[in-house]
């Protein structure tokens, strides 16, 4: 069936209002649908006197009860949701949100500070929404939360909505600055589908004795992570505390971003015996390119994934790949997929191609195909760095590394690392004469860029990075990357 999400929200509430809808930490505070719903309500009646059917309302914030209120308030007044990465600095900021055409934003309070620095540079955004948590709002310019959403109301706004309304999910991807993913609610719900209760963690970064502890708390079912970089402190907390959560009800933990690697898996299930881990491959671009399933009584090698329904593999020209062949190829995906990148109609067509006469998603991940179906990962065939899930361009480290005064040139790539999927490492030649430290171009980059972005490691190297035409040469950078 086709929904709009907030259409098929209203159902559940009105079928269930009782049944917890968000749950946040061990012991924090809790929304029942009725709950949800009624907060939703205020947010979207707000909204509908000050913004048109079709504008964008980003979310700045992190997971938490209202990250995910703002959320349903938009789709119910028929705005688009636009996530914002937490971690985004000034600049990162004005151009997401200056490109997604955002008229509203919901903001954390932590993030006033920056929210006041750019907001003369972005003159669509009509309003700014501060979270609070019951204090003063920081600025002045902003309208609190609770001032909006209150004690809430049952009184629902009374439009028809589509289910080709549409929700942004704002990705790295390979093309430098991000992109926002076009989603019809339609081709979301039919992608993930799904329900239940969402429970969120108190602490801003990954604490797995917290993350245990509120699985338990809360009786939570599943669990999605990024790969090792959580997967492992997650297994390193049950090694070390053995008994002491009641995990009997935890039966399903999910990763997607990055590899998983077969170890870390199999040691996981010698803590859970009767979980299930579910590796996914898939993107922002398109759900369910593939999958592998692993148990207490089952192996499986690093990157075989069986290949998801509506998917396969074509060359860059756009053959089918044979199974078996050897071929590497990307992969592709049919049938409920994005409409393309906001804005971008050259991406959009470098991305969403017709072949044999339907319509495929194809983000660039490159594979083979074995005899049996299943596929082999080989990762994406660009120069995109995918580090614990985060996606980083290298151009845009490098310029930023080019504007220290001691940098001659820079070239940024990704070195395997078994935390991390792939280490952020920059390569930096130094004007003559000059000199810098590793850690003061480090200190130089997390200034101006996300903390995830900055280099785990800086090479110094005297020789050119440059091919005699000018273009980066990364193949001779990985080597020196991988040499230092």
């Amino acid at each position: 069936m086709d929904w709009n999400l907030a259409d098929l929200f209203e159902l559940v509430a009105d079928t269930a209002p009782d049944r917890i809808a968000l749950a946040h930490g061990v012991d924090g505070p809790t929304r029942t649908w009725r709950a949800f719903d009624r907060n939703a309500n205020a947010l979207a009646l707000h909204l509908a006197r000050v913004h048109r059917t079709g504008d964008k309302l980003a979310l700045y914030a992190y997971n938490r009860p209202e990250f995910v209120e703002a959320l349903s308030g938009a789709m119910k007044a028929r705005m688009v949701p636009v996530n914002v990465n937490y971690r985004y600095r000034e600049e990162e900021l004005v151009y997401l949100l200056d490109n997604s055409d955002s008229t509203a934003v919901v903001y954390e309070s932590e993030f006033a500070d920056r929210v006041a620095r750019v907001r003369e540079r972005l003159p669509k955004v009509k309003e700014w929404i501060e979270i609070t948590d019951g204090r003063p709002a920081v600025n002045a310019f902003a309208i609190r939360w609770d001032e909006i959403v209150g004690a809430g109301t049952d009184e629902r706004l009374t439009l028809r909505r589509d289910p080709g309304d549409l929700l942004f999910m704002y990705t790295g991807g390979t093309t430098g600055m991000p992109k926002g993913v076009m989603w019809e609610h339609r081709a979301l719900y039919a992608s993930l589908g799904g329900g239940g209760a969402i429970v969120t963690t108190e602490a801003k970064s990954l604490d797995a004795e917290e993350l245990w502890s509120t699985i338990e708390a809360r009786g939570a079912n599943a669990c999605a992570i990024v790969g090792d970089a959580f997967a492992k402190p997650m297994l390193k907390a049950l090694q070390e505390h053995r008994g002491r959560w009641d995990l009997s009800k935890f039966l399903l933990l999910v990763s997607s971003g990055v590899m998983w690697s077969p170890p870390v898996k199999q040691a996981i299930l010698e803590e859970l015996p009767h979980a299930l881990l579910y590796d996914s491959f898939g993107s922002s671009e398109a759900v369910g390119f593939g999958a592998e399933l692993t148990t207490k009584a089952s192996t499986v090698a690093l990157g075989k994934f069986r290949i998801g329904p509506n998917c396969k593999v074509f060359t860059p020209d756009g053959k089918e790949v044979e199974p078996g062949s050897g071929e590497p190829g990307y992969i592709a995906r049919s049938g409920p997929i994005p409409l393309g990148y906001y804005k971008d109609e050259k991406k959009s067509a470098e991305t969403f191609k017709t072949y044999q006469g339907r319509r495929w998603s194809i983000p660039g991940d490159w594979c083979t195909v074995n005899a049996d179906g299943t596929i082999v990962l080989h990762g994406r065939g660009s120069v995109c760095i995918n580090t614990a899930g985060e996606k980083v361009y290298p151009e845009e480290v490098e310029e930023t590394l080019k504007t220290h005064p001691a940098v001659a040139d820079a070239l940024v790539v990704g070195v395997p690392d078994e935390k991390w999927g792939e280490s952020v490492t920059g390569v930096v030649r130094l004007e003559h004469g000059r000199s810098a430290t590793e850690e003061e171009l480090r200190a130089h980059v997390r200034e101006r860029l996300a903390g995830y972005k900055t280099p785990k490691k800086i090479v110094f190297t005297e020789q050119s990075m440059r091919a005699p035409n000018g273009k980066a040469d990364y193949k001779s950078a990985k080597q020196v990357a991988a040499a230092g």
